[in-house]
């Protein structure tokens, strides 16, 4: 019983700790300018409520051009902050200073559910110190939200397994989706992890399998209309974060660290 309390209060240290550093880093760290990758994300995100109501854009070819390049998810989650807090970065890297700090709790959920309360603390308290994470957090990047996200989708996914509950499943549908639209490198996750999926539910439920997975292919679905839906109202085509397979093949393998890093300095 007292294991509980203790519990409680080195995950509540480790989640004030993580969102400190960060709120330092953004304070007292030089911030990185709105250059490269921030810039076409806030240029689409600046763009899209003109786009949404229909509006003529200044330049129409490089506003699709950047969303087929980086998917509407990520600028608008910029867009949404513009909208409640104004026009100013700063408030992007606040909210994702906080989005940071609650991934440690995801993490937590997600290595105490597998091991223990012991790994799952662990676990976070590495994600919380970890100097990159730190630093992303206080970047106009979506590795901070992508992070959050995918620890989202994965707890989820346990707490449907535990609970056999099919809104749970439904949920998770819907952020498997969602992870795989959100960035160039996760654009085959849901082949993936439909399939896994499947085998596990059938090996963990037999009988009740296909009512939970139903559930779970009708949040993918949704979602996917309505990421197509609204991709066709900003852009005028259904575009699934990225123009061709062969980009997407590209983004994966080269650009996304499978293989040297395209960003590093070439040797002279």
């Amino acid at each position: 019983m007292r294991a509980q309390p203790i519990t409680r209060l080195g995950i509540t240290g480790i989640f004030l700790v993580a969102l400190l550093l960060r709120l330092y880093a953004l304070h007292y760290l030089p911030q990185r300018p709105v250059t490269d990758d921030a810039y076409e994300y806030e240029y689409i995100a600046q763009n899209l409520s003109r786009a949404i109501a229909g509006e003529p854009l200044e330049d129409e070819n490089r506003f699709t051009y950047f969303g087929a390049k980086r998917g509407w998810l990520y600028p608008l989650f910029i867009a949404g902050i513009y909208q409640a807090c104004g026009p100013r970065d700063v408030f992007v890297r606040l909210a994702q200073a906080i989005i940071d700090a609650l991934s440690c709790l995801l993490i937590y959920g997600i290595g105490r559910n597998i091991f223990s309360r012991k790994a799952g603390l662990i676990a976070a308290s590495i994600y919380a110190l970890y100097p990159g994470f730190i630093y992303y957090s206080t970047m106009l990047y979506q590795e901070t939200t992508a992070v959050f996200l995918l620890s989202l989708c994965f707890f989820s996914l346990q707490k449907a397994f535990s609970q056999k509950k099919s809104l749970l499943y439904f949920i998770s549908g819907i952020l498997v989706t969602m992870v795989t639209f959100y960035r160039s490198g996760f654009i085959f996750f849901s082949l993936l992890t439909i399939p896994i999926l499947l085998i596990t539910l059938w090996l963990h439920y037999k009988k009740g399998f296909f009512r939970y997975f139903l559930c779970f292919l009708t949040g993918v679905f949704c979602l996917f209309i309505i990421y197509g839906v609204f991709s066709y109202r900003v852009s005028g085509s259904v575009n699934l974060n990225k123009p061709s397979i062969a980009w997407s093949f590209y983004e994966t393998i080269h650009r996304d660290g499978w293989v040297s890093d395209t960003f590093a300095p070439t040797p002279s």
